[in-house]
């Protein structure tokens, strides 16, 4: 299928391969004898390495469009990415249920189990481990993205509520294939979890609503801080068996 970009987004790829057959041409014939992660130990001790560490992060149509320049070939490799991802399995299938039809509605995503949600039937295409919707929205540069449409979060509005809720358990995770998936990167720079874990506003307004959330921290509101606990509590245990 056919993917329609703006001039800015065809500007980017063509810049994006500019930078990359500039970095070839700077290193000529040589070829570096420093693994990914010495690249990075180095530079993040202020040690001058061969080159800066590379990392890059697409949205799904600027990714699609390098994909067929470069004929299929992963990005990782073309790009000389430094850096490479781990992260725990899910131990058993995730159900949305609704308090309307809990058998027409129910919905497998993402591999966790967390009974007792309430949804709204129609609000979103998936959910995520927080009970939070999410569907597939158009912009007007013609990318599409999830956006939350369901926000579970914004129905709690007592501390009762926050104490029945079923909130994602460390638990329902399986951290012993980490070890595994290191071994086959070893030489790369290794990292777990994401950007979003430690931003507090944007991970749960996408839950809650941006507005709320800041109402919440301002007013010091107790259902508002209380769910923040929750997801802080939980990544904090999450990050630390990854580790």
């Amino acid at each position: 299928m056919a993917i329609r970009l703006s001039a800015l987004q065809k500007e980017f790829i063509r810049n994006v391969c500019k930078v990359q057959l500039g970095l070839r041409v700077m290193e000529g014939s040589t070829v570096s004898t420093i693994i990914p992660k010495e690249r990075v130990r180095m530079a993040i001790t202020h040690v001058q390495p061969d080159r800066p560490p590379i990392q890059i992060y697409t949205t799904p149509e600027i990714h699609a469009r390098l994909l067929e320049y470069f004929n299929g070939r992963p990005l990782e490799d073309v790009f000389e990415i430094d850096f490479r991802f781990v992260g725990p399995s899910v131990k058993s299938k995730f159900r949305i249920t609704s308090s309307s039809n809990a058998a027409s509605c129910a919905k497998e995503n993402n591999g966790l189990v967390l009974e007792g949600r309430t949804v709204e039937p129609g609000k979103a295409e998936v959910y995520d481990e927080w009970g939070v919707g999410y569907s597939r929205v158009r912009n007007n540069a013609g990318g599409v993205y999830l956006e939350a449409t369901d926000l579970a979060l914004a129905r709690l509005t007592t501390m009762d509520d926050v104490n029945k809720y079923p909130w994602p358990d460390p638990n329902e995770y399986d951290y012993s294939i980490i070890p595994e998936q290191i071994e086959k990167i070893k030489n790369f720079a290794v990292c777990v979890g994401s950007a979003g874990i430690p931003d507090i506003i944007n991970g749960v307004g996408r839950g809650r609503g941006m507005e709320q959330v800041l109402i919440d921290i301002a007013t010091e509101d107790e259902v508002g801080i209380a769910i923040i606990d929750r997801r802080v509590d939980f990544y904090y245990e999450w990050c630390k068996r990854c580790l």
